[in-house]
């Protein structure tokens, strides 16, 4: 299991019905981290977390910054990449669903889109806090609906913490604008969005060869064999979100357990 998982009760984090509970809110650090995601919205991204990788750019600090970085996520905003199946259960064990326009794409001024979601005490803090933002109530229907057509479009799911092991929010992202992908890319600031829990394996016996499942993959995981004219993956790089899984027609693809496979075992 991922270290939040480890610490927490050896199961997935953001599974446990034990880290939704209120009690968790008397946590002041938590609470801040909070104030500040429901009160300055895209703000926050802009200042918290793409602000302080500008002094990246410097060589005398960039190790500096990434080892702090990477130290002090666990104690405020941070996530992990999460297949279709266990967003959606994120979503039957959340309450207070609401769509706000995606940051990421915001910033890179880019169309805004309502493809994100935030539960909890977000909706009430995003209301008290920051009025004027725009926020889109649903139920968990409608919250279900919109993560299938996500993953249908092509995008990955990632499930957000304040201060772990605290669930807030639920992101459908693409590589082209996601903030966290890029900060764990270009910046090395791994714990901002750790891999999934499971890994993709191709079955040989049953791959096509009709290479469908190559244009889904957005971590570079999903390779062809000339020789073989069949798929597969470099579990090394996968980081288990599940889309390749999904636009398989032949189901060559299935997902299984990171630590269970030895080139990804720790991998995250």
């Amino acid at each position: 299991m991922c270290e939040y998982c480890s610490k927490h009760k050896r199961k997935k984090w953001f599974l446990d019905e034990e880290n939704y509970k209120e009690a968790l809110l008397e946590d002041k650090k938590r609470q801040n981290v909070l104030q500040k995601l429901g009160g300055y919205s895209h703000e926050f991204y802009l200042r918290d977390n793409t602000g302080i990788l500008y002094n990246y750019q410097t060589p005398l600090l960039k190790d500096v910054i990434r080892y702090l970085a990477n130290k002090s996520l666990k104690n405020e905003y941070a996530g992990q990449i999460v297949t279709l199946e266990d967003a959606l259960k994120v979503v039957e064990l959340s309450d207070n669903h609401v769509l706000f326009e995606c940051a990421c794409r915001k910033l890179v001024g880019d169309k805004t889109d309502y493809v994100c979601m935030n539960f909890g005490p977000m909706r009430d803090i995003i209301k008290t806090k920051n009025p004027k933002e725009k926020i889109i109530e649903i139920d968990t229907h409608e919250a279900k609906t919109i993560l299938k057509e996500a993953n249908a479009k092509g995008l990955y799911h990632e499930v957000y913490f304040a201060k772990a092991p605290f669930p807030t929010t639920l992101c459908n992202c693409d590589r082209k604008y996601c903030l966290a992908y890029k900060d764990r890319f270009v910046y090395g600031v791994d714990k901002i969005l750790l891999k999934g829990h499971e890994v993709a394996v191709v079955q040989p016996g049953k791959c096509t060869g009709c290479k469908k499942c190559l244009g889904r993959c957005q971590f570079g995981s999903v390779l062809f064999d000339d020789t073989t004219e069949k798929a597969f993956i470099d579990t090394t790089k996968c980081f288990g979100c599940g889309l390749c899984e999904k636009t398989c027609p032949a189901n060559a693809i299935k997902l299984v357990n990171r630590n269970d496979t030895e080139n990804s075992k720790g991998r995250w």
